[in-house]
């Protein structure tokens, strides 16, 4: 019943949200998907948010480490590819889900043996425009 909708989760407290985020895919592609033909998506809709109250999802995931992102990147990174696949032939369109993760490992961030993948994160990520840790375009803080 919201314009904007806030979802965060700490850890695997994160579980009620696969649902939540996989009931949004099938919205989402239910509104405007209709074939896949060798990896591209056609639409039938010009507008996803048109016909529905829910215009926005701010996803906020906060996990101790990067190893705890893995299980559940295969759903972020299937709505985020649907979602610049459709934004990309839609231009005037508005993002629906932005995507957050923090990783809070204190340890992490003070450990000297870091530094090289912290450098390469810095110039690698934005050439390749994806994250290095989760590989998807929203980078991990």
């Amino acid at each position: 019943d919201s314009k904007h909708v806030v979802l965060i989760g700490a850890g695997i407290g994160v579980t009620p949200y696969a649902s939540i985020l996989s009931s949004l895919i099938a919205q989402f592609r239910g509104s405007h998907f209709v074939r896949r033909n060798n990896s591209h998506v056609y639409y039938i809709s010009d507008g996803f948010n048109e016909n529905r109250k829910l215009q926005k999802v701010d996803f906020i995931w906060l996990n101790r480490d990067f190893e705890n992102f893995e299980w559940f990147l295969s759903l972020l990174r299937r709505f985020e590819q649907e979602q610049e696949s459709y934004l990309a032939l839609h231009p005037n369109e508005k993002r629906f889900l932005d995507i957050h993760l923090y990783c809070t490992d204190p340890q992490l961030a003070s450990n000297v043996d870091n530094a090289p993948l912290e450098l390469v994160r810095k110039i690698c990520a934005p050439v390749a425009r994806r994250d290095i840790y989760t590989g998807l375009k929203s980078r991990t803080n």
